[in-house]
């Protein structure tokens, strides 16, 4: 089953077309648009900078003009916290421009863990969906973030006893 035929099925018909943003951030950000269930974009830019990964998201928002903005949150865990040390930490500095960036722009934001995105949106499924996006990582990473978003809060904010109807993979895995 498509991510198209899962989103239409999920949301019982009402036909609300939503344009979501989403980014994987850092160094390399991955970003993909979505108009309702159709990807539109996937694609990764490499900063050297965060002012120059900046700009490029300001640049990027302003040109899709999306309804929601969803990004990956970034947290240090305790077992991680030494590999922290004396870093520069890139990607937290560039998630407060995109947090700016979004208010500045009026654009309202959701940030999601890692594992919430990860864990439901797998490989596995993304490749079911026809979303699986070779050779791009982060691209990938922001992908499931948007998949997540309007399978758990589009779809439950239209219905709120909706539950995804998610047909097993192989393996059994739901």
């Amino acid at each position: 089953m498509g991510i198209e035929t899962l989103l239409v099925d999920s949301i019982k018909g009402n036909n609300t077309l939503i344009k979501v943003v989403s980014f994987d951030p850092g160094e390399t950000t991955g970003m993909c648009v979505f108009e309702g269930s159709k990807l539109m974009l996937a694609s990764q830019y490499k900063a050297k900078t965060v002012p120059e990964g900046a700009a490029f998201i300001h640049d990027f928002l302003e040109s899709w003009r999306p309804d929601v903005v969803v990004m990956e949150m970034y947290r240090i865990y305790s077992w991680k916290a030494e590999d922290h040390s004396w870093q520069n930490l890139f990607t937290p500095r560039l998630i407060g421009a995109i947090q700016y960036i979004c208010h500045t722009l009026k654009l309202p934001l959701t940030e999601q863990t890692a594992q919430q995105a990860k864990g439901f949106c797998t490989d596995e499924r993304l490749r079911a969906w026809g979303l699986y996006q070779e050779g791009q990582r982060h691209a990938r990473d922001s992908i499931r973030h948007a998949c997540y978003y309007l399978l758990f809060t589009v779809a439950r904010v239209q219905d709120p006893n909706f539950k995804p109807a998610v047909p097993a993979i192989s393996g059994g895995n739901t």
